[in-house]
């Protein structure tokens, strides 16, 4: 409630304002540029709501995965194309190291892609001022093994235990929901946290 209330009140405040300014005097018109400006936030906060419900939908009635041979290297360039303008934003350079043979796994495709793109995200906006990520994946007889390592913040000790609760989060702006689904996602595909 406390995630959704605060977008809600972003936009009630800002469309009050924009109310307030077109059906008052002329002279008491906000500038076409702040208005725009309003507009734009609202429209932030919009995406940002769906967000949270897209999130919470996916965390509380997740389809059940479908299985089929899955190439891991291909569904993490695939986030990492999709999430291209968010990295360079940011700054970040993105360093992949593949071993030359990398088994097909069986696995959920569209759900191990929501896996690879919260940890990314997660990376990335841990970096706030620019950084670097790295992704290694190799495998041996027993495993396949994907690597993500970060030259962000990190998570503290204390938070460490928790980092898989629902909406339990450190990051502003965050719902909690996403290393929820990244747990989830892992433990339904029978991955292990190393």
């Amino acid at each position: 409630a406390h995630e959704i209330g605060n977008p809600l009140n972003s936009l009630y405040l800002n469309l009050q304002i924009i109310e307030k300014s077109l059906s008052g005097p002329p002279e008491d018109a906000l500038p076409v540029e702040d208005t725009a400006k309003m507009i734009d936030a609202c429209k932030s906060e919009v995406e940002r709501l769906d967000s949270i419900i897209h999130g919470f939908l996916t965390a509380i009635r997740p389809g059940k995965p479908q299985f089929a041979p899955s190439d891991i290297r291909e569904l993490v360039i695939e986030v990492l194309r999709f999430m291209r303008p968010e990295i360079e934003a940011r700054r970040v350079a993105v360093k992949c190291d593949w071993s030359s043979i990398l088994p097909p796994v069986s696995g959920d495709a569209a759900q191990l892609k929501q896996l690879f793109y919260n940890i990314i995200r997660n990376a990335v906006q841990a970096m706030s001022n620019g950084g670097e990520l790295s992704i290694f994946g190799y495998a041996d007889p027993e495993f396949l093994t994907v690597e993500f390592a970060d030259t962000g913040c990190g998570i503290s000790t204390s938070n460490l235990s928790s980092i898989f609760q629902a909406f339990k989060t450190t990051k502003s702006g965050g719902n909690g929901i996403g290393t929820m689904i990244i747990e989830r996602i892992c433990r339904e595909h029978g991955a292990e946290f190393g």
